[in-house]
């Protein structure tokens, strides 16, 4: 019965430690993770609008975003002005929708100048390996880039959906036409 009590002691003091040891490397690193998101998420911006050389952060009447979440099934994570020169070059959007396995999140650019889609990145997904994932692939992707806003985005005419992965497809396509319809809301 000494044994027992000795060894629970000296398990509980194990856990505290560990406990106490995952918090402050936690307290140390979190201002690191916290700036190397930030940068990564920059670098995604930059990718996305390669002529803009910084982003503003917009905030749209929530009516409007619950208007356009509601019409596509997306979540609006963010709206920013991508910015050159100067002069307002267009908007990048931030939508979360969900895929066949779980959230998708995308980034969409869209051109104020020629109104076309200048960039689409997935941020982040949980599809299938080498099936839904395959939405990363430039292959697929870059049947966005350069459509206009006034294009009928149909898949399976205007956008061929990754064979046996349409609901990923299909996600990827709802994210852009809510960045398009943001785009006509916002659009000066």
């Amino acid at each position: 019965m000494k044994n027992l009590w000795r060894n629970a002691l000296i398990l509980a003091l194990a856990c505290a430690l560990a406990a106490l040891s995952l918090g402050i490397v936690n307290e140390l690193t979190a201002d690191i993770i916290a700036q190397r998101l930030r940068e990564e998420l920059l670098q995604a911006r930059r990718r996305v609008f390669v002529e803009a050389e910084e982003f503003e952060i917009l905030s749209l009447p929530e009516e409007v975003l619950a208007r356009v979440a509601e019409e596509y099934n997306v979540h609006i994570l963010e709206t920013l002005a991508a910015v050159g020169n100067g002069q307002q070059l267009g908007y990048i959007f931030r939508i979360s929708t969900m895929g066949f396995a779980g959230r998708i999140t995308i980034m969409v650019g869209v051109s104020s100048r020629d109104q076309r889609i200048v960039g689409v990145e997935v941020m982040e997904h949980e599809e299938t390996p080498g099936l839904g994932s395959a939405i990363t692939e430039p292959d697929f992707l870059d049947q966005f880039v350069a459509k206009p806003v006034g294009d009928p985005f149909r898949l399976g005419q205007d956008i061929q959906a990754v064979t046996g992965a349409t609901v990923s497809s299909r996600a990827v396509l709802e994210a852009c036409l809510g960045a398009v319809r943001l785009f006509e809301e916002v659009k000066e």
